[in-house]
């Protein structure tokens, strides 16, 4: 009876100091969804022009980016690699033991022509490999969920540029953050 006393008691103990891998936004992220139309005005000597834009951007509330972190214990590794279950790229990172963190940070939610998210809407599965001198010393994975958070509409606004006019991009960056993403 007290061998199978102390067996629970390790195995709880180990239970409830499960080690924790996952991204330091936490398991579950919201988007922050943002809209607008600026018109934009370029004067530059002879080319004087007017733009309008729709703007749209849908970003992850913390940030679109972000680093491993290794709570409740602590893995002896010096490289992680990281995978979404169901994609074919797979991101890697230079891992620091001491700080139990990613060196850099991953791209979780851009998408362009020459960058892949490591997140989609919903439920990701993220699978894990850490190494240290190229050796496996821990995998596993962790679950993501991307929600759907908040839906703003700017105010209608208008810029003024002299030279060069900016691009599209730029031009609706600009206005967001001039409007405070709409907040």
């Amino acid at each position: 009876m007290k061998l199978l006393a102390i067996i629970i008691m390790v195995l709880s103990t180990q239970y409830a100091y499960a080690l924790n891998v996952g991204f330091g936004h936490g398991s579950t992220i919201k988007t922050d969804e943002v809209e607008g139309y600026v018109s934009v005005q370029c004067r530059g000597g002879d080319n004087n022009s007017w733009n309008n834009y729709s703007c749209y951007s849908n970003d992850l509330v913390g940030g679109d980016y972000g680093k491993v972190v290794v709570s409740n214990g602590t893995i002896d590794a010096d490289w992680v690699k990281l995978q979404r279950e169901g994609s074919k790229y797979v991101k890697g990172s230079k891992f620091n033991a001491l700080t139990g963190e990613t060196r850099t940070n991953f791209n979780l939610w851009i998408r362009t022509l020459l960058q892949r998210p490591l997140l989609d809407k919903g439920e990701n599965k993220i699978n894990y490999t850490f190494t240290k001198n190229k050796k496996v010393v821990k995998s596993g994975s962790f679950i993501v969920t991307v929600v759907e958070g908040d839906y703003r509409q700017c105010r209608n606004g208008s810029s003024t540029y002299y030279g060069n006019c900016p691009s599209s991009y730029s031009a609706c960056d600009d206005y967001f953050q001039r409007h405070n993403y709409c907040q």
